[in-house]
């Protein structure tokens, strides 16, 4: 949701329009629609700064959600790798076809959001993007093992399959007698 961003995908500002979006996401949840949202990330003309505003503004979107996490691919012959050519952000004799995000602070961050389902509270992504942090890369390095450790265990949990079945069972998609006759049916491990 940065202005750079914004601006390189040719799209008006959507900023100004936050709180209203939030408060649609609002009904939307409490209409058992579960919402998902789409990042794009590595983007060449995003500062730092514009990766952290996304970030602090996705940790503060009603919860529960579901998040992709998509790295910018500089495709052959396109304006966007034109342009990036021009102003010398990339090379041109390299390719930039591959699909995985790079493997950064800030995205493992986002990839721990996305692990959690949106469940992680600002705070924390709040007090993890503090100056105190992104200036010393020497803090940077253990917490984001940490990280990468939480994120794994996130994914054996299958934190997003349980995350949906709770939001089902709020919004009364699922009856409570269901979630208890299909727990005692398929045992424990049906969530996980």
């Amino acid at each position: 949701m940065s202005e750079n961003g914004l601006e390189v995908y040719g799209r008006e500002s959507a900023n100004r329009n936050i709180e209203k979006m939030l408060e649609c996401v609002k009904i939307l949840l409490k209409k058992g629609v579960l919402v998902r949202y789409d990042i794009i990330l590595d983007n060449p003309y995003e500062t730092l700064a514009d990766n952290i505003k996304t970030l602090r503004l996705v940790s503060r979107f009603p919860k529960p959600y579901q998040m992709n996490l998509f790295h910018l691919v500089l495709h052959e012959g396109t304006k966007l790798r034109i342009k990036a050519i021009h102003d010398g952000l990339i090379d041109e004799k390299k390719s930039y076809d591959f699909n995985d995000l790079k493997d950064n602070y800030i995205n493992a961050l986002f990839r721990l959001v996305k692990g959690a389902s949106g469940l992680c509270p600002s705070a924390v992504i709040t007090l993890l993007t503090s100056p105190l942090i992104l200036n010393n890369l020497w803090l940077q390095k253990p917490i984001k093992v940490l990280v990468d450790t939480a994120i794994v265990i996130l994914r054996r949990l299958s934190s997003e399959k349980v995350i949906r079945i709770f939001h089902r069972l709020i919004s009364g998609k699922y009856s409570w007698a269901w979630f208890i006759r299909h727990r005692r049916n398929r045992g424990r491990s049906a969530l996980l």
